[in-house]
């Protein structure tokens, strides 16, 4: 059997470890673009013989993590993300931190992945950051993407280096299919009146929000005439402010395509084969599964060098300062 840097860290916390508990939930639906699915595909479809179970919980089956207790079973808690974005999610925080705590009194073992140096929505921020460092406390083990992850976190969850473990972000697949159909499927599908053929397109593809840096970097096509930028993603509801800000920033700009809605699994190979260069402004990161998928797709990637980001060493990354928009300005005149 081949061994699984995962399933290693499992044997550290468990030696006879036969049952993983996941929160939240993972997408069975979307097994080439769920981040959970994605991790734990080798387990899930019982590659290398591996004899484990995951068992994904929703945050109404809490309770099922403390009857693993009870009943003295061989399992470990993998938690994964962990935030307050309003009243309802703060009710909600006090279940799941009662449950995790009385499931580690009861001598449950836990490991925690942290995706986010904070949450991306800057609400109850103070709250936040001492519910994070309390789980940090609790967590056995905290799981990050990269080294350089684990020397940013540890300083804001006041943990020490020896509690991190590094296993990388699992790799998406991508479906190939060639640059003009993509684009014809696109005209088709999105109705979009741009000139996606004879010029070159820039995507910048994920959930619309402030963070992204979409405004700044939308700008900038205004000197870009002869170059496409398509910005396509979901908007959450605490986002619908900030994409009102994006359509004023995007009204006259002929070279812009906003397409504010959740993309389907079976679409994402229309984008990002339509695309010469993916491109990303975040103003603060730690990991990014698109920066990921971008490589996977063999495409440019314009990133900045933040989190992870920053260790990733390939010739198709090019990597700018974080909030330098005139280096970022720089690099896209350059291409």
């Amino acid at each position: 059997m081949i061994e699984d840097p995962l399933y290693t860290e499992y044997k550290k916390l468990c030696k006879d470890i036969r049952k993983i508990y996941v929160i939240p939930k993972i997408n069975f639906s979307s097994p080439g673009t769920d981040y959970l699915y994605l991790l734990y595909k080798d387990f899930l479809e019982n590659k290398n013989d591996f004899l484990l179970e995951i068992r994904s919980l929703s945050i109404f089956r809490h309770y099922e993590i403390i009857l693993s207790r009870i009943k003295n079973e061989n399992s470990i808690l993998h938690y994964h993300w962990l935030e307050i974005t309003d009243l309802k999610s703060l009710a909600g925080m006090v279940w799941k931190i009662s449950a995790v705590s009385l499931f580690k009194l009861l001598g449950g073992k836990i490991i925690w992945t942290v995706h986010n140096k904070f949450p991306h929505r800057r609400c109850c921020l103070f709250l936040n950051k001492i519910i994070r460092i309390y789980f940090a406390f609790l967590a056995d083990k905290i799981h990050v993407h990269c080294s350089g992850a684990a020397d940013i976190m540890g300083p804001i969850l006041k943990v020490k280096p020896d509690k991190f473990f590094t296993v990388k972000h699992p790799e998406f697949p991508a479906v190939i299919i060639p640059r003009d159909r993509s684009i014809d499927l696109l005209k088709e599908k999105y109705k979009t009146a741009l000139e996606l053929k004879k010029k070159k397109n820039f995507l910048m593809f994920g959930a619309i929000a402030r963070y992204k840096g979409i405004i700044e970097a939308a700008a900038l096509f205004k000197d870009l005439r002869n170059n496409n930028l398509i910005i396509a993603g979901p908007v959450k509801r605490w986002d619908k402010g900030y994409l009102k800000e994006v359509l004023i920033a995007v009204r006259n700009a002929s070279n812009i395509c906003l397409i504010p809605k959740f993309i389907p699994d079976v679409d994402i190979p229309v984008f990002f084969n339509c695309a010469d260069f993916l491109l990303f402004n975040f103003s603060e990161i730690l990991t990014s599964g698109s920066v990921i998928l971008g490589l996977n797709y063999g495409k440019k990637v314009i990133a900045p060098a933040a989190g992870c980001i920053r260790e990733i060493d390939e010739e198709n990354i090019i990597k700018f300062e974080p909030g330098n928009i005139r280096e970022l300005k720089a690099v896209l005149h350059s291409l």
